[in-house]
């Protein structure tokens, strides 16, 4: 008897998978094993209208396990980088952005990206931001005599110069009078700058002393910080 409904089982089995159906239906149909599926049916001849249905909806299932799986990705990434967040906001509230500690940033920052001169000091680059940081800082540190600034803008050659020169100053709260003649390049002839670029901004501000400090800050963190990481060591 057992031998029988076994039979009709296998007969069943191989009719639904004619009919186009994936294991995974076939499973839910007759709640037979993936492991006697493949047994069952591994010479059972499909018609090539039935291989093509099959091949079209394994697609679409790796398709939406693709999307599925990008969806878990993007849920993880976003709360991890929520706790990553609170974490780095709990470390921050611990320190006091006095004026020692920003002048320690400031050559931090001066070291990575400014432009080593002597009696005067530099830094360019396209991110607003990074630029308003460099000049709050020095604001923040010494008591600047604002004419000593200079700016120059490195624009692509569709840019609006008279355009770029009026955003720079707005953010970084330096009169027009300032700026330098823009630089242009030739080699964007013919491509169209993407929105929200403003191009490359350069700040100099001259002052020796302050070159000078900025150095030496320089070193003596770098120093610092060897030192303590070879007694860790």
């Amino acid at each position: 008897m057992r031998g029988v409904k076994n039979l009709f089982l296998i007969k069943r089995v191989i009719e639904l998978r004619r009919m186009g159906l994936s294991y995974d239906e076939i499973i839910l149909k007759t709640g037979t094993s993936r492991s006697n599926l493949s047994s069952w049916l591994s010479n059972v001849s499909l018609s090539k209208k039935v291989e093509k249905n099959l091949l079209d909806k394994k697609r679409k299932h790796l398709f939406e396990a693709r999307n599925k799986a990008l969806i878990v990705l993007k849920h993880r990434r976003d709360n991890q980088e929520t706790i990553t967040e609170l974490e780095v906001d709990k470390t921050l509230s611990k320190i006091d952005f006095d004026k020692n500690y920003n002048e320690a940033l400031l050559a931090m920052l001066y070291l990575g990206e400014g432009f080593k001169m002597k009696s005067a000091i530099g830094l360019g680059n396209s991110n607003p931001d990074i630029m308003k940081l460099f000049v709050g800082l020095l604001r923040s540190v010494y008591d600047l005599d604002e004419t000593k600034f200079r700016i120059y803008l490195h624009l692509r050659y569709d840019q609006d110069d008279i355009l770029e020169k009026k955003f720079w100053s707005q953010t970084l709260s330096i009169p027009l009078n300032k700026f330098g003649k823009t630089q242009f390049d030739k080699r964007t002839q013919g491509s169209e700058t993407w929105k929200d670029y403003h191009g490359v901004c350069s700040v100099y501000y001259y002052d020796a002393k302050i070159e000078k400090r900025l150095t030496i800050f320089q070193k003596s963190i770098i120093n610092r910080v060897l030192k303590i990481g070879r007694k860790g060591g």
